[in-house]
């Protein structure tokens, strides 16, 4: 189904991007993508959207490859415990305060914060994650999406979201009950892809893929944010995307995103990665000519 923007609610957009090159797309049974970027604020979202309900099925069973391999363990802690050393800088300690991670995966992150001293909850749609969540780690976790219901009876402080937003189908509606969950000093933690930090080693259709419904730049996160009222306190560019704090507020400016920019970045990306791979595979050959002499 076609939608207008999410941000500004125009209809009035262009296509960025069409492929049908999608590890997920026969899972979601989508025939092909299609990207749009809307010329009135600059936002980058898919449009027509996977069906819902395929969607749900893709999450609820952990259609995504985990792993229990030492090396992701490893990496994924590493990751977790760099975003907690950024949250400390930004946020404080929060020790007893109440956090809600959405979307809580594994439990890595989540269990890195309960070391930290906070009162840790989640929320995770896969039940083969959800459940390792509890069983390995002995976490609050509720299998299921999250909604004004989930954990109903709490307010939290900190409500988490990595990588979360991008693979919402209404983000509009996801900030707003976030926004009735937290308390008033209550403060969200983002980290969204950012489409001006493509990594050259992999391809634009990793990035703008089916199961990104919406992609991100600093200007048009902090513009959905101000819709849904909230107001960013800190905003950092990192190696995995765009870290926000934000706080529950009026926003009073949006700083409409260059459409002209996106399409230059994205030409540049995929020139990029294609003297990647090029220079991958005359590695390859030189290491084969090496090897045999």
């Amino acid at each position: 189904m076609y939608m207008n923007c999410p941000i500004c609610d125009s209809g009035n957009y262009q296509v960025l991007l069409r492929h049908g090159k999608d590890r997920y797309i026969k899972k979601l049974s989508c025939p092909k993508i299609q990207y749009v970027l809307c010329r009135e604020c600059g936002f980058t979202f898919q449009n027509p959207q996977p069906d819902g309900e395929a969607l749900k099925r893709f999450y609820v069973e952990g259609e995504f490859e985990t792993s229990t391999s030492e090396k992701y363990f490893r990496v994924s802690r590493e990751d977790a415990q760099s975003k907690i050393v950024w949250l400390k800088k930004n946020y404080g300690e929060g020790e007893g305060e109440n956090a809600l991670e959405i979307g809580s995966s594994s439990g890595i992150f989540l269990n890195e914060l309960k070391k930290c001293g906070w009162n840790v909850f989640g929320i995770e749609p896969s039940v083969p994650f959800s459940k390792y969540s509890r069983d390995y780690f002995g976490l609050n976790i509720q299998t299921g999406f999250f909604s004004e219901r989930t954990f109903h009876h709490e307010k939290f402080d900190l409500i988490v979201a990595l990588h979360i937003l991008e693979h919402v189908p209404d983000p509009l509606n996801f900030l707003q009950n976030i926004h009735a969950r937290l308390n008033k000093k209550g403060v969200l933690f983002l980290e969204v892809p950012n489409i001006f930090g493509m990594r050259a080693d992999r391809a634009v259709t990793d990035y703008f893929s089916s199961i990104h419904l919406m992609m991100f730049t600093p200007k048009t996160i902090v513009g959905l944010l101000g819709k849904a009222h909230f107001v960013v306190t800190t905003l950092t560019i990192t190696d995995r995307g765009i870290s926000v704090l934000a706080i529950p507020g009026t926003q009073t400016t949006f700083e409409k995103e260059n459409n002209k920019k996106i399409l230059r970045v994205l030409k540049q990306h995929a020139f990029k990665h294609q003297w990647y791979l090029l220079q991958n595979r005359l590695l390859r050959l030189f290491r084969l000519f090496k090897s045999r002499n």
